[in-house]
């Protein structure tokens, strides 16, 4: 039978209170996946607890745009929770209209018609034809190539990572998505509860790459807390 951590054992309600982290146990691992399975990947996100059918239509707009299920498509972190799972910050309430959403999206499809664009384009910049020529890209493009390459291994790929060249014809789909899928959030959203940054999204391969990614960066970030 699994064994369940006290912590695992005190989380109740959709946004548990913050303060119920715990202490580190051999259990905090697997209740930490539990934790990003139900708790992450399910209901409804804090940010739009007062909004929740926007975000269903907005995500199935998306959706319909990069031809995947809307069930794909969600969202983690203070918008999912209600607080900050970064190691300085954890704990932080989220603030409409002020605090970043992070999507992500588990779609086979999507992420292997993506990692097509990344591979080609990571071939292509260390043959020397894709040649940077921005200061943004004379400064990322060689930590994006090696990053790129590594996570593609790992099951994801980073949407802000990606080229945004004609020929990198997924990327630039996945760009002007994301662009309209924020602008369409916007439009039916009060002022005060509007996403005030673009919006970038990691995708996995599946469902199961994605809950193994966030919980292994959640108990990572747990434990490089300050006062951990």
């Amino acid at each position: 039978m699994p064994r369940i951590s006290e912590w695992g054992l005190s989380l109740s309600g959709q946004y548990p209170d913050p303060k119920v982290w715990p202490s580190y146990s051999p259990n905090f691992k697997s209740d930490a996946v539990r934790f990003v399975r139900l708790w992450l990947t399910e209901g409804i996100p804090f940010a739009f607890q007062k909004f929740p059918i926007i975000f269903e239509v907005g995500r199935e707009e998306l959706a319909e745009r990069l031809d995947i299920s809307p069930k794909a498509v969600n969202l983690i972190g203070s918008a999912r929770i209600g607080y900050s799972f970064a190691p300085q910050k954890f704990g932080v309430e989220f603030e409409a209209g002020k605090s970043d959403f992070d999507f992500f999206i588990a779609s086979e499809s999507l992420f292997n018609r993506l990692r097509e664009d990344a591979e080609l384009w990571i071939s292509r910049y260390r043959a020397g034809l894709a040649i940077p020529t921005k200061a943004h890209e004379l400064k990322y493009w060689p930590e994006n190539a090696d990053t790129l390459a590594k996570n593609i291994r790992y099951g994801f790929v980073s949407s802000w990572m990606l080229p945004l060249y004609a020929r990198y014809e997924h990327s630039i789909l996945l760009s002007a998505a994301l662009t309209t899928f924020r602008a369409n959030l916007n439009e039916r959203l009060p002022s005060e509860y509007r996403v005030k940054k673009d919006i970038g999204v990691r995708i996995y391969k599946n469902v199961d790459t994605a809950i193994s990614k966030i919980a292994h960066d959640l108990t990572s970030a747990w434990r490089m807390r300050p006062e951990a």
